[in-house]
């Protein structure tokens, strides 16, 4: 009686270990398994954003300035497919580093049509950050 105890007390062992190791196991597979579609998805959304900027082109960017406000006015020409909505922004640094923004819309654009913009920074009495240099992009939101 006494060895069908052990052997069943060892077999009850082997089994809460087997187990104990099956979930670790299945626990690293499903955080693996997350990780992995979340590196998928943010690759894909990169290449969205890869994919809307090659298509739109942003040319003849100026800036003006004009009492408090400064403007920066160009052209976005559309070489790929209908854009129902996009976003531009300007940024603008000093020194290097990021100091202020702001942004416009572009709406409806199709294959081969552009479109002039127009991005107004600051107002009367609030003038922009003051900065030296700026950079026109299209954001993917």
């Amino acid at each position: 009686m006494a060895m069908l105890k052990t052997a069943l007390a060892i077999l009850a062992r082997g089994f809460l270990l087997g187990l104990g190791f099956t979930v670790a196991a299945l626990a690293v597979v499903f955080v693996t398994e997350e990780a992995s579609k979340m590196r998928r998805a943010h690759r894909e959304s990169i290449t969205k954003v890869e994919a809307k900027a090659a298509q739109l082109v942003i040319s003849d960017v100026e800036k003006r300035v004009s009492g408090d406000q400064i403007f920066f006015t160009g052209k976005i020409i559309n070489n790929g497919k209908t854009v129902e909505y996009g976003e531009m922004e300007v940024n603008l640094f000093k020194q290097g580093k990021f100091v202020d923004q702001y942004a416009t819309h572009v709406s409806s654009l199709k294959p081969g049509e552009s479109r002039y913009f127009k991005i107004i920074c600051g107002h009367e009495g609030a003038p922009p950050a003051e900065h030296d240099s700026y950079k026109v992009q299209l954001r993917d939101d």
